[in-house]
């Protein structure tokens, strides 16, 4: 944002020293005032009020969240029956939970400043599966309920939840970003970006099939570009959208020796690609951990969610990530097939619940670092602007300056010529009387060279 100039006193009140001081003292409190407003606009409550059923400032870009992962992203908590235990509307309507997603009638809420649509590749061409304004629906929910709803509550902007994945891909084949090289395992080579097959013995045992390695990471980025490209479509009276930041939830399909023991060089460099691909080099990027069997997940699942936790910036193994990636362990979210729909472990059971909650912990874990990143903005702008007006300050001290030197030259010029005036007329005593105060008034200047001068030829 440009700021407008300052308006620039002539005189300023005081020495420039003061000027600048009372400056940097006005914008370090318009710093602290402002993140404290920014905490305070971020400030989520355990439980989220009711939607207000207010559409979002359509005069500011749309903000995108892009959902990316496989199949427990794509979404399948069961939302009914209310009689089955673990589902959505036993949680809402039974239990009371998530009071948010009931209107006073007992139906679901629809939140008017968040738009929520779900794309995925169907052979060469991409199917939009959603394409409305965030609310429970259809037969299953992922976490973009509870993640789009307190992105509604902390952002005044509109916000569209761009939900880009497909079931049954990992990340060490189908989603394997861009420049990920080939590597050997156990005598045999895996693909690196855009191989195929996924992985081979040798180079006659190398045949390519129709998939290769990143397929899945082009097809879901691509459609993700081509829902922004007419955000118009996607949301209505929208002209302006940014990648706001990015959600990722996945790992099942990469619990082999292979994929696990490279997921956390795979996540890096995702998360380096995603923010290139769409030159959003500091979008905060958020993901849950696989959290099969809870606390009780062990082997290659276990080395997964440890490489997704090593890549939270606050670890401080990757500085770059610091304040920008966040990681949360969603293992203690896991419910048991007993109070489940299903015992289908992979799909979490089908437990509402648990979507539910890792759709918070990231939704959260988003708004805290949408908070660091507007403090950040707003110290930066208090510096800017003090650095504004600190130069405005020294030039209008500039400027002060040379008005008193031209004042000076003027009243000095008068006595020069008052003086040649009484020469002129003779009276050489009224003469020499205003060289010696030009002299004396005006040391050092031109106009003092020149009374001296005058005063030599006197005597």
């Amino acid at each position: 944002m440009i700021a407008d100039e300052p308006d620039r006193p002539s005189r300023p009140p005081g020495p420039p020293g003061d000027t600048r001081s009372r400056t940097r003292a006005i914008w370090i409190l318009f710093a602290t005032a402002s993140a404290a407003h920014t905490a305070a606009a971020l400030e989520i409550p355990e439980q989220l009020p009711d939607p207000d059923d207010k559409p979002a400032d359509m005069t500011k870009p749309v903000k995108v969240f892009i959902l990316m992962g496989q199949s427990n992203m794509f979404g399948f908590g069961r939302v009914g029956p209310e009689s089955q235990q673990g589902t959505l509307e036993y949680f809402t309507k039974k239990e009371g939970k998530y009071p948010h997603l009931l209107d006073d009638t007992g139906k679901w809420t629809v939140r008017k400043d968040v738009r929520y649509v779900q794309v995925m590749q169907k052979n060469d061409n991409m199917a939009t599966l959603r394409n409305d304004w965030l609310t429970v629906s259809g037969r299953h929910i992922g976490p973009e309920v509870q993640f789009g709803h307190i992105m509604g509550h902390v952002l005044d902007e509109p916000v569209l939840i761009l939900k880009s994945c497909i079931g049954n891909r990992s990340l060490g084949w189908d989603l394997l970003p861009p420049g990920s090289e080939q590597f050997t395992l156990g005598g045999r080579t895996y693909a690196g970006y855009k191989d195929s097959p996924s992985s081979w013995t040798s180079e006659a045992d190398k045949k390519p099939i129709g998939w290769y390695a990143g397929k899945q990471y082009d097809d879901d980025t691509a459609n993700a570009r081509k829902v922004m490209a007419e955000i118009g479509r996607y949301y209505p009276d929208a002209a302006k959208c940014e990648v706001a930041g990015f959600v990722f939830w996945q790992g099942h399909k990469d619990q082999n020796a292979a994929h696990a023991g490279r997921y956390e060089l795979n996540l890096v460099n995702f998360i380096q690609s995603l923010r290139k691909d769409f030159d959003a080099p500091e979008a905060p990027f958020v993901l849950a951990t696989i959290a099969f069997e809870g606390n009780g997940l062990k082997g290659h699942g276990l080395t997964v969610a440890r490489a997704q936790l090593a890549v939270s910036g606050e670890t401080g193994k990757y500085p770059g990530f610091e304040g920008n990636v966040k990681a949360v362990d969603a293992r203690p979210f896991w419910r048991d097939s007993g109070v489940s729909p299903t015992g289908a472990g992979y799909h979490y059971n089908h437990n509402a619940g648990t979507y539910m909650d890792v759709g918070d912990a990231l939704g959260r874990a988003m708004a805290e670092m949408l908070e660091g990143e507007s403090r950040a903005e707003a110290e930066e702008e208090a510096r800017r602007k003090a650095e504004e007006e600190k130069a405005a300050a020294e030039r209008a001290e500039e400027e002060r300056r040379a008005e008193e030197e031209a004042a000076k030259a003027e009243r000095a010029e008068a006595l020069l010529k008052s003086a040649r005036e009484a020469e002129r007329m003779r009276q050489f005593g009224i003469a020499k009387a205003f060289y010696r105060r030009a002299v004396k008034e005006f040391p050092g200047s031109s106009a003092a060279k020149e009374a001296k001068e005058a005063l030599e030829r006197h005597k």
